[in-house]
């Protein structure tokens, strides 16, 4: 017999080799996950396209490629507060709006909360929260606007996969940024409770 072969599941460039890359969410325990809250077909005409609407429905979107071609993982120069840290910069023009990238990680219930000493945790809907400590997908690399721009060029939102029904989170494009150029970092607002609770608040 020929020797087995093992698919290698493809990474990101720059990808750190301590973690895991995740295309899509991990449920912890498996039980949590709950079905698909929606039916083929999707309610199209009632849904909006992007979160930056009136409308109180979550956005319809087809999920971005993983690894994403749109986006690269880049470690970040001595200058920068982060540093020695990664961010995540535009590999083409991102229009106002649209969807970036999805963020995955470690599902658990909102009670258990993230990993103790987690920066990556986001809410994930009302029961739910996201840890991309220890495994996640290009999103974890979004460093907060402050220090580096004036107001962040995206936010997290979540939409529905309008090819699984699957609810997901998202980085979209800020309504007010006409576009990301070629180059420039994503940057988010990580909101002042995460800067209050290390005693980090900037202005």
């Amino acid at each position: 017999m020929g020797k087995k072969i093992t698919k290698s599941v493809s990474v990101p460039q720059n990808w750190p080799s301590n973690i895991t890359y995740l295309t899509s969410n991990e449920f912890f325990p498996p039980s949590i996950k709950p079905p698909n809250p929606f039916a083929f077909p999707l309610p199209k005409s009632k849904h909006p396209n992007n979160p930056f609407t009136s409308s109180h429905l979550l956005p319809l979107s087809t999920s971005p490629p993983m690894p994403n071609p749109n986006v690269r993982i880049k470690k970040l120069p001595d200058d920068h507060p982060v540093y020695p840290g990664y961010g995540l910069f535009a590999n083409k023009d991102l229009k106002k709006c649209n969807l970036v990238v999805c963020y995955t990680g470690k599902v658990t219930k909102r009670e258990i909360g993230g990993e103790e000493g987690s920066d990556y945790v986001l809410g994930f809907g009302d029961e739910f929260c996201i840890d991309g400590y220890r495994q996640g997908s290009e999103g974890r690399f979004i460093n907060d606007y402050r220090g580096i721009l004036q107001k962040p060029n995206c936010i997290f939102h979540e939409f529905i996969d309008i090819q699984t029904g699957e609810i997901k989170m998202g980085v979209w494009v800020c309504s007010g940024t006409e576009k990301i150029k070629k180059g420039q970092e994503i940057m988010v607002s990580y909101g002042k409770s995460f800067w209050n609770s290390r005693g980090l608040l900037r202005s």
